[in-house]
């Protein structure tokens, strides 16, 4: 059923969304996705063109790029322990913003911006969540091993934040349960800790 209260073209972007995780971009068809909006198939057209500028109309919308680019990835450099748990409280921000925004984790969508990615704009992909974590790795520079590479960190900590996210969705498992605990223990060792730590 619906939403009524939604406009009619969110209903029929989540309905868009809702029908391509489950079937795919070839399965959905617009007369599929129009019913599950509540609303005709010329309606869908007349506000979307065509199948191809609904999805990159999706992928706009349900973007986290406005979420990640206004974060400031504030980490205190002055104390390893500190920098480290403020690491790890971007990558929860993260992990938490792309959960938010379910079309950038699910790997169905992700195939389907690949696909369709000559009208999308870069940052529709995890592109921004990419800066974020490297932006904390540069405020967290004094802190860190002198071998720690803040691309192939940033690549590895975003890695490890769609996994998790992947998992606790589709692949439920005690090992996952608490993201907290295992981002920390991705950022220990790339921290200089001092002697006594």
């Amino acid at each position: 059923m619906p939403d009524k209260k939604k406009t009619t073209q969110e209903r029929i972007l989540h309905a868009f969304v809702d029908l391509v995780s489950a079937h795919g971009y070839e399965g959905s068809t617009t007369r599929a996705v129009a019913d599950a909006a509540g609303v005709n198939e010329v309606t869908l057209f007349r506000h979307f063109g065509d199948k191809a500028s609904l999805a990159r109309a999706a992928f706009k919308a349900f973007s986290p790029e406005a979420d990640l680019a206004a974060y400031d990835p504030a980490v205190d450099a002055s104390d390893p322990a500190k920098a480290a748990s403020d690491l790890c409280r971007c990558l929860i921000f993260v992990r938490d913003t792309l959960r938010d925004h379910p079309m950038l984790v699910n790997p169905v969508l992700r195939d389907l911006a690949r696909r369709i990615g000559r009208g999308l704009d870069r940052d529709v992909v995890p592109d921004p969540a990419f800066r974020v974590i490297q932006q904390a790795l540069a405020k967290a520079k004094p802190v860190l091993r002198p071998e720690v590479d803040p691309v192939a960190t940033s690549l590895s900590l975003l890695g490890l934040v769609v996994i998790y996210l992947m998992e606790e969705r589709y692949l439920p498992s005690p090992e996952i349960a608490n993201g907290d605990r295992l981002f920390a223990a991705a950022l220990r060792p790339l921290i200089l800790w001092k002697p006594e730590q």
